[in-house]
């Protein structure tokens, strides 16, 4: 499998495990989808977006790379009015995200997976978007040894 088949499987599989989880905030299912930049967006959908971002390559060995594939994870809702429910909407957010995919192996496509991370993201989100949308992010990355 091709390092860039094997980015889009990886985002495909966080996708397929953000599916099963029952969001606190009413999220539903098809609400959690792959977008390619949510950036483009005047203002980007409500749900979950997972949005690939480049790999980092490591020292490679014996005809082996390490590869960290990497995606963020981004949490988009409506401003809330009761601002201690976003909060804690937020925070479930981060939590269940860490859950169900921190320290795991999440792929299934038989590849040399060592462990994968989940830490909050440092994206910076549009001002304008801060009056309407309660958007927070996580960011999850996936290393994976890979024979050339």
């Amino acid at each position: 499998m091709g390092s860039t088949d094997r980015h889009l499987a990886h985002a495909n599989r966080i996708v397929e495990i953000l599916k099963t989880i029952t969001w606190p905030d009413g999220i539903k299912a098809d609400e959690v989808r792959r977008s390619e930049d949510v950036f483009n967006a005047s203002s980007p959908g409500r749900g979950i977006h997972v949005i690939v971002n480049e790999e980092d390559f490591g020292i490679g060995v014996s005809n082996k790379t390490d590869v960290r594939y990497k995606c963020t994870v981004v949490r988009v809702i409506p401003v809330s009015t009761h601002q201690r429910d976003s909060l804690n909407y937020r925070s479930q957010f981060r939590i269940l995200v860490r859950q169900y995919l921190n320290d795991l192996r999440i792929m299934t496509d038989g590849s040399c997976e060592i462990i994968t991370k989940v830490k909050p993201s440092q994206m910076r989100f549009p001002r304008e978007w801060r009056k309407s949308l309660d958007v927070s992010a996580m960011e999850v990355t996936t290393l994976i040894r890979e024979v050339l």
